[in-house]
């Protein structure tokens, strides 16, 4: 694995250097990238997907670790990226999919089966099965194999013994799956570790496991990992593409995951409604999508905790319970992603924090130049943090930060839809006399609280237990 690792980090002292490099075949067989005055995109592509062609039994075995595998993920995801980048006429687009799925496929029978193409890319299985590590097979007769879980193992089918009538999938007589007019699965099927199979991530109550790996790798222990991601900017958006889920792991290998999405029918959706919390919108997902997203794509943070068996099947029950709720309701504010991490940590291990971040604070982070709100809120926060409840709660009447939030809370209760079912985040009582309840909980608000008490929270967990 050595190669691989030096040959990303020399890829990513490039690609975030923003520098030209030229990429060439050393004597021994490696790859050496060299600084460049001129653009190599093209070539570069040629040797760095050809060379990891060449290798790809060492990236796709099962035999490398977790660890060693995030690194073969990082390397492919960058790579993938920087083709997107540089290979504007499409040209190495095919030679980047057959890397994604196991470097097995030829470039020219994926040129010929435009369908299957479609049905990869449109339900990001080229992604999906590479996190999975399921690379497909291929026959010079038959063509590419999807993998489809029966009776509890995988079994490979073939792209020409599978027959097409009005976007249903057969074999034989047999449905195999359905899609969508664009070939994307409709959500009664899904792709998890043993192949394409028939669950609802968001409907059926069974929280099924996405991943089956040796837990020697987590030490045979039951593990928590609480995960926050944002756009991969150094000014994301404090809304958009954010999220936050969880990923548990048992002591007989099953890895899960579970996130809570936005709203089931989007259709009837009115932007005037992410104020509220509705009976029905909300969904739990599992897995939750991010699982499988490129580490490129999104920025990642995570912590891992180890937890007691009591605690994750307590954990498990609490998710299914919920998936089962057809009155589940979610709001921008607090029924979010992070609302419903926050309640698996408090229920499921007796973890209770606050995530929360002020309005104001969320327009200032928003608006003002970066520099300028690490700069402010560098020397704010700690300030900020030596002071008492009271003091803290007294701040919110001070002019300039009562009047906006006063004006914005009033904003934002005219949007509501005034549905009995609704579940109010905060009320105009509360704008004039707790100006602090104007908040949401958030991702960026998540992270910053768990690297901040993650040295504690064994303690707490303690504490929590003997009581």
């Amino acid at each position: 694995m050595n190669k691989f690792e030096v040959l990303l980090q020399k890829l990513l002292r490039f690609l975030e250097g923003g520098k030209l490099f030229q990429i060439v075949l050393s004597e021994s067989g490696d790859l050496d990238l060299l600084p460049s005055k001129k653009e190599h995109g093209k070539e570069n592509c040629r040797l760095l997907l050809g060379y990891l062609l060449e290798h790809k039994e060492e990236l796709f075995s099962k035999k490398i670790s977790l660890r060693e595998f995030d690194l073969v993920r990082t390397l492919v995801d960058y790579c993938y990226l920087y083709r997107k980048k540089v290979d504007k006429q499409g040209e190495f687009e095919n030679l980047a999919l057959s890397l994604r799925l196991g470097g097995n496929i030829p470039v020219d029978w994926l040129k010929e089966h435009p369908k299957f193409k479609k049905f990869i890319k449109n339900n990001y299985l080229h992604h999906r099965l590479f996190v999975l590590r399921l690379p497909l097979p291929f026959d010079k007769k038959k063509g590419a194999a999807l993998p489809f879980r029966e009776n509890d193992k995988t079994t490979w089918i073939y792209w020409s013994e599978i027959r097409e009538e009005d976007y249903d999938f057969y074999l034989g007589k047999r449905v195999l799956f359905e899609t969508d007019n664009q070939y994307r699965l409709i959500p009664s099927y899904t792709c998890l570790y043993l192949g394409i199979c028939h669950y609802d991530v968001s409907i059926d109550p069974k929280w099924e496991p996405f991943q089956v790996i040796d837990p020697k790798e987590w030490g045979n222990k039951h593990i928590l990992e609480v995960w926050t991601v944002s756009l991969p900017m150094s000014k994301p958006p404090m809304f958009q593409r954010t999220h936050a889920y969880l990923v548990l792991k048992d002591d007989q290998g099953n890895v899960r995951s579970v996130g809570q999405d936005v709203l089931v029918d989007r259709a009837n959706y009115r932007i005037t409604e992410i104020l509220n919390r509705k009976s029905g919108f909300g969904k739990i997902t599992t897995p939750d999508i991010y699982t499988f997203y490129p580490i490129n794509a999104r920025r990642f943070w995570h912590i891992t905790l180890e937890i007691t068996e009591e605690e994750h099947d307590r954990i498990v029950r609490i998710v299914e319970k919920d998936k089962v709720n057809k009155e589940h309701s979610m709001s921008v504010l607090k029924g979010n992603c992070v609302s419903y991490v926050l309640k698996i940590l408090k229920e499921g291990i007796g973890i209770q924090m606050d995530a929360s971040m002020h309005g104001l604070h969320i327009m200032l982070k928003a608006f003002m130049p970066n520099s300028w709100y690490r700069a402010f809120f560098k020397r704010f926060d700690p300030w900020y943090e030596g002071l008492s409840d009271f003091t803290k709660k007294a701040l919110y009447f001070l002019p300039i930060i009562y009047i906006p939030s006063f004006l914005l809370g009033v904003a934002a209760l005219f949007t509501r839809q005034n549905n009995y079912q609704e579940i109010r985040d905060f009320s105009f009582l509360d704008l004039i006399i707790r100006p602090w309840k104007l908040s949401c909980e958030h991702p960026l608000a998540l992270h910053r609280k768990l690297d901040a008490i993650q040295d504690i929270i064994p303690l707490l967990r303690s504490l929590y237990s003997n009581l």
